[in-house]
C-alpha cells in the first residue's frame, strides 16, 4: 500500500468517526446554578418585613432551595400541517396542566408546547434528553443570592453532536420558616405573632435554548442557570383561617394552601445562558 493511499484511508476514517451522529464532539467545561430572592423595595415595610397582598407582614427566618436537576433536550421530527390549534389554558386529552412551556402528561412525562402542537397537527416531533446535571446541595437565600456547581454524570464531559432546544429545571425542595403578623387594626391573628413553616416541591420550569454541538471539533460549553424566587410566594393565603389552630402554622399541611404556594412559585423567573 502506497503512502498516499494509507493517508487517504486514515483521513477518511478520521472524518467519518468525527462526524457520525451521536459521537463525542464537544466538552462541557462548567455548569453553575444560581438562585436568588430579592424582593423589591416596594414589597418591604420600614422594618424590612415582606408585605403580602393581604396586608400581612412576613418575617423570614430561613429560606433554602435545592436545584434538583437541570436537563437539556433535543427535538426532532415534523410539526405537521393541519389539526387543532394548541391552547395551553385548555390542555388536550391526555394532559393534566400546561405551564412554563411544557405540559404534564398523564403518564408523568413533561412535553414541550411545540411537541403538543405537533401532535395535534399530525406531526411526529419527539424530544429526548441529551444532558442532565444535578445538585442535592441546599442553597440558603437569606443573603439574597447563592450558587452551586451542578454535578455532571460520568461521560458528560464528552458531548454528542446535535442541537439543544430546551432547558428544563426540576427543582427538588423549597423550605422556609418565619413569622407572620397582622399590622392592621383588624386583629385577624388575634394580636399574635404566629410562626409558620413550609416544605414543597415546586413545579418544573423550562426555557428555549439554541445550542449547536458540532460547529467545530473540541469546542467547550459553559452553562449558567439562574432562578429568581418570586416575592409573591406568600400571597393569596388565608392566614386568618390558618391561625385558628394553635401552634406553628404548617403551610404545606393544607391541600388548598399547598396548591396556592405552587401556583405562586410559578411566578418566579428561570433563565439559562450558554457560552461556546
Amino acid at each position: 500500500m502506497t503512502a498516499n493511499l494509507r493517508l487517504l484511508l486514515l483521513t477518511t476514517c478520521l472524518v467519518g468517526c468525527t462526524f457520525q451522529p451521536g459521537t463525542s464532539f464537544g466538552k462541557l467545561r462548567q455548569a453553575d446554578f444560581t438562585a436568588a430572592f430579592a424582593p423589591p423595595a416596594a414589597r418591604l415595610d420600614a422594618e424590612g418585613r415582606l408585605k403580602t397582598d393581604g396586608d400581612y407582614r412576613i418575617t423570614i427566618d430561613s429560606l433554602s432551595l435545592k436545584a434538583g436537576r437541570l436537563s437539556f433536550e433535543e427535538t426532532s421530527g415534523t410539526t405537521g400541517g393541519s389539526g387543532e390549534t394548541f391552547d395551553p389554558s385548555k390542555p388536550p386529552p391526555g394532559y393534566l396542566i400546561c405551564h412554563n412551556g411544557h405540559c404534564d402528561r398523564e403518564d408523568g412525562a413533561l412535553v414541550p408546547y411545540e411537541d403538543v402542537q405537533a401532535e395535534l397537527s399530525g406531526g411526529t416531533r419527539t424530544t429526548r434528553t441529551v444532558l442532565s446535571l444535578t445538585s442535592d446541595q441546599g442553597l440558603s437565600l437569606l443573603t439574597g443570592t447563592a450558587s452551586v456547581s451542578l454535578q455532571k454524570p460520568a461521560g458528560a464531559d464528552a458531548l454528542e453532536r446535535g442541537q439543544w432546544s430546551r432547558a428544563v429545571l426540576a427543582l427538588s425542595t423549597l423550605q422556609a420558616t418565619g413569622t407572620v403578623v397582622d399590622p392592621t387594626t383588624s386583629q385577624r391573628l388575634g394580636g399574635q405573632v404566629r410562626e409558620w413553616a413550609l416544605t414543597i416541591t415546586p413545579s418544573t420550569f423550562s426555557q428555549k435554548v439554541a445550542v449547536t454541538i458540532g460547529r467545530r471539533e473540541g469546542e467547550t460549553v459553559d452553562v449558567a442557570a439562574q432562578f429568581a424566587l418570586t416575592e409573591r410566594l406568600w400571597d393569596q393565603i388565608d392566614w386568618k383561617t390558618l391561625a385558628v389552630a394553635p401552634g406553628r402554622i404548617a403551610l404545606n399541611a393544607s391541600d388548598s394552601v399547598r396548591t396556592q404556594l405552587l401556583e405562586n412559585v410559578l411566578q418566579s423567573r428561570f433563565s439559562v445562558t450558554t457560552n461556546q
